[in-house]
């Protein structure tokens, strides 16, 4: 009878395997659509958190001199993106920064709400990105999501994005956001998939080439690669030396474009 018995709470156990599969591969795929429905909810806190900024004019404390005052932004040309990439404005080489401004030009013209409209879009999509990132990081899809919504209408992005000059502030984010998830994506036991890991040095060149406080990324990168895996078990901690040859290519980019910008600021 025992015998049996047990037997038959095996077979009962068994039974059940493929309906617990089922339900974990039902709930597999409806993540995307849950993470895309959260990935709205939060875009929607950001906007409406920062949409009071549009009715904002352009300040006194360098608005005049990166917009209004402008020479480089008035007009969509090659002639200008050329220059921008190829001069220093400012005392400083921030070309991606000018360039949001020419698109926000060709755009708006000198209405302060479209800048500011831009400018808080771009705060509403970081928070998106926030929310894969912490996501990834963490393996909670909860988590991830209370993270980008604190992140989305947390006080501390008041300045960023409802001043037009630190426009850059926030297009560095999108940029450092991108490079990070790049590299999350790359990592791979002690090694990284060559494609996202090229896309990570990509979007990182893109940071530093809109605000050259986006050269701390290595490091952090640094402190993940010696981090456990939160999405599954690796083949271990990456090596050390291996983990710093891998941050050659962010560390060459980030000392150019510190030089060039320190040169900028003492001429």
């Amino acid at each position: 009878m025992t015998k049996r018995g047990r037997r038959g709470g095996g077979e009962s156990g068994a039974a059940r395997t493929p309906e617990a599969s089922s339900l974990r591969a039902q709930a597999t795929s409806a993540t995307p659509a849950r993470t895309l429905l959260l990935a709205a909810v939060v875009f929607a806190c950001a906007c409406a958190a920062f949409w009071p900024s549009l009715t904002y004019s352009f300040l006194n404390w360098d608005d005049n001199v990166y917009v209004l005052k402008n020479p480089w932004i008035r007009e969509l040309t090659w002639a200008n993106v050329k220059g921008v990439f190829t001069h220093t404005y400012f005392q400083n080489y921030l070309p991606l920064h000018l360039l949001s401004y020419m698109l926000d030009h060709a755009l708006w013209g000198l209405k302060a709400s479209g800048y500011h409209l831009s400018s808080a879009l771009i705060h509403a999509l970081n928070s998106v990105l926030c929310l894969l990132v912490a996501k990834r990081l963490s393996g909670s899809t909860t988590v991830g999501f209370i993270a980008a919504v604190l992140f989305a209408v947390h006080p501390a992005h008041v300045e960023a994005v409802a001043w037009v000059s630190s426009r850059k502030e926030v297009l560095s984010t999108t940029f450092l956001l991108l490079s990070l998830l790049s590299y999350l994506g790359a990592r791979k036991g002690k090694a990284l998939r060559p494609l996202p890991y090229l896309a990570s040095i990509a979007w990182f060149l893109l940071a530093m080439l809109t605000k050259v406080s986006a050269v701390v990324l290595p490091a952090f990168l640094l402190l993940l690669d010696w981090m456990p895996d939160v999405k599954g078990p690796r083949a271990g901690k990456m090596p050390p030396l291996r983990a710093l040859a891998f941050k050659i290519p962010y560390g060459i980019v980030g000392a150019v474009l510190i030089a060039v910008n320190s040169r900028a600021q003492v001429t």
